[in-house]
């Protein structure tokens, strides 16, 4: 029996990651042709109102006005892909229910809050002149659009909303864009690790941990190099596939 590594075996080790970064390669050309924007939203309540007949009533005011009960919503929109762009309008929409009362965003690392889309911002001024009809009401003030001017590949928008509802079901926010050549993607909160989705890292780092362990073996590497291989992947999966997918990621952005 050989001890070294037969060319059955570099076929396998090296030619199917080959083929793989290929199809990759492959894959990444085809995202470019359709911008993905990935965006998360976690609420928050932070004032109930509410009547008790052994606690009395407590009631919520903003601007002196009764309110409901109060959430903010945070809102993140991550530009995941290999393209700049320019000049977005993204449009949040909380659920029936849900009226926002006040909201901001900006791009993450920049000093500046975006300023708001042109028909959101015009019917906020309309409101200042005169009462909006039912209609208009129902549209718009569950609506927040902002303007964007510039958001780079992996750049983020954070955005957050004061909102209030009547009842004790939980405000809810969906983000919404009709810029050319873009979709958006609801991604539900997950646990991140280096800005990467944990499990996923998990998952390309036991791979690729297993794939070099198979290697060690193959050649003969010995019981404890064998053995240490796999303690190593075993306790370092999520940094080996998180600097994987990060690296991954800078190659992308530098070849697109």
């Amino acid at each position: 029996m050989g001890s070294g590594i037969t060319a059955k075996d570099w076929l396998i080790y090296l030619g199917l990651p080959l083929v793989g970064a290929i199809l990759g390669h492959l894959w990444s050309r085809y995202r470019r042709r359709l911008t993905t924007l990935r965006w998360t939203a976690h609420s928050q309540a932070v004032a109930f109102g509410t009547e008790d007949l052994g606690w009395g009533k407590v009631q919520i005011l903003y601007e002196g006005q009764p309110a409901g009960n109060l959430h903010i919503v945070n809102v993140q929109i991550v530009n995941d892909s290999q393209r700049d762009l320019a000049d977005v309008e993204l449009n949040l929409q909380a659920n029936e229910g849900t009226r926002v009362l006040r909201s901001a965003a900006q791009v993450a690392g920049t000093v500046n809050e975006l300023p708001l889309a042109g028909g959101y911002a015009a019917m906020l001024a309309e409101s200042g002149k005169r009462p909006l009809t039912d209609a208009e009401l129902a549209t718009w003030s569950r609506r927040s659009d902002f303007h964007v001017p510039v958001l780079n590949r992996g750049s983020v928008v954070d955005a957050r909303l004061l909102a209030m509802r009547a009842d004790y079901a939980a405000a809810a926010v969906s983000v919404h864009c009709n810029h050319v050549g873009v979709r958006v993607r609801h991604e539900p909160p997950a646990v991140q690790f280096w800005g990467v989705h944990q499990g996923w890292a998990a998952l390309v780092g036991l791979i690729v941990g297993c794939v070099v362990v198979a290697l060690t073996v193959r050649a003969n590497g010995g019981t404890w190099l064998s053995v240490g291989g796999a303690w190593l992947v075993g306790s370092g999966a999520v940094v080996i596939g998180a600097g994987i997918i990060r690296a991954w990621r800078w190659l992308s952005r530098m070849a697109g």
